[in-house]
């Protein structure tokens, strides 16, 4: 048997043998080498890009750069202008990636109280502002994968029993402690209880702030009565169960603890409910500490992989092999194995 890093994707099991990288190879040798040579070197990489310089902003800014200096307060301000336009449209229409940067761009530059603070009218300083909205654009797609991609794989490698909604209420809070004691919340039942959570905050159509996740009790440490509640729902236009817990209802407002088991999230559209939202905001998603991406274990991987995940991934196509979890609890006599 051989030491693994496993992980559930939601159809498979994922392995990766688990062996330390320890190279001896510098900086300076890493920037000569070719793709091919990092390859054989036991370096993952899909493509070498060069990050030291920007060959356009040298052409057309040529001037000598006297180290790291701080952004202008009024690039600051163009940026965080920017960052509000784009999840304004996110928000308000559902428009195609492919028309996303010109649509960002018509915002910006028929702005008439930007055009006031920026000179979108001289050619090269408008291309300037043009490569960062364009890199802006790239950046927040490539993060919103990623985002997805990590709260996906979060949830699938970890045990959840509820499906939680917790709904904003203005005679209790203002939204800005709503957020803060909630958070508060759920970190005290983390540290005292063992709860474990995630999930993210989002507005509805009549904008008010939800916060949607995924709850882990232990058994015997929930706090508070949950009792079941009849509603229409207004979307299936039927009657529906609601599970409130008391507790949070008194501190926080309306909430659904909905019981659910792993068969739920990945045959059924609970966990895609939750990542619909991430995106749709700057809103940060909410993690518990202890959450895992990945399974050490120990399996017999030479007989039960089957084949590589793509060329760049050093993941593995595993069968649905016996393996066992390495945890703090496990007594194993390493030598005999």
């Amino acid at each position: 048997m051989e030491l693994c890093k496993v992980r559930f994707d939601g159809h498979h099991h994922l392995v990766q043998p688990y062996k330390r990288r320890v190279s001896s190879i510098s900086t300076e040798e890493i920037i000569g080498m070719s793709i091919n040579q990092l390859k054989e070197q036991g370096w993952h990489c899909a493509e070498k890009k060069d990050l030291f310089y920007n060959e356009w902003a040298r052409e057309n800014f040529p001037f000598e750069s006297t180290g790291r200096k701080p952004i202008p307060e009024q690039l600051k301000r163009f940026y965080n202008e920017l960052q509000t336009a784009y999840f304004n449209l996110l928000n308000e229409e559902r428009i195609k990636d492919s028309l996303m940067k010109e649509t960002l761009l018509e915002r910006i530059f028929n702005n008439e109280e930007l055009k006031k603070i920026y000179p979108f009218d001289d050619e090269v300083y408008k291309k300037y502002y043009l490569n960062l909205i364009y890199k802006f654009v790239d950046n927040a797609k490539g993060n919103l994968k990623s985002r997805k991609r990590r709260f996906k794989i979060k949830a699938l490698n970890n045990e959840w029993n509820y499906f939680v909604t917790f709904t904003y209420d203005d005679k209790k809070h203002t939204e800005e402690t709503y957020v803060k004691t909630l958070k508060k919340k759920l970190q005290n039942l983390h540290t005292n209880y063992g709860w474990l959570y995630m999930g993210c905050f989002e507005r509805s159509q009549t904008d008010r702030l939800h916060f949607h996740g995924l709850l882990y009790v232990p058994q015997g440490a929930m706090r508070g009565r949950i009792r079941e509640e009849e509603y229409y729902d207004i979307t299936s236009h039927k009657k529906a169960v609601s599970f409130i817990n008391e507790e949070f209802e008194n501190k926080m407002g309306r909430n659904d603890f909905k019981p659910i088991t792993m068969l739920d999230l990945t045959f059924t559209h609970a966990l895609d409910y939750i990542v619909k939202y991430i995106g749709k905001s700057d809103n940060k998603i909410v993690y518990s500490r202890g959450l895992k991406d990945d399974i050490f274990c120990l399996m017999d991987y030479e007989e039960n992989v089957i084949c590589p995940i793509s060329e760049i991934s050093p993941y593995y196509v595993c069968k649905d092999a016996p393996i066992i979890e390495l945890t703090k609890d496990l007594d194993i006599d390493f030598k005999a194995v």
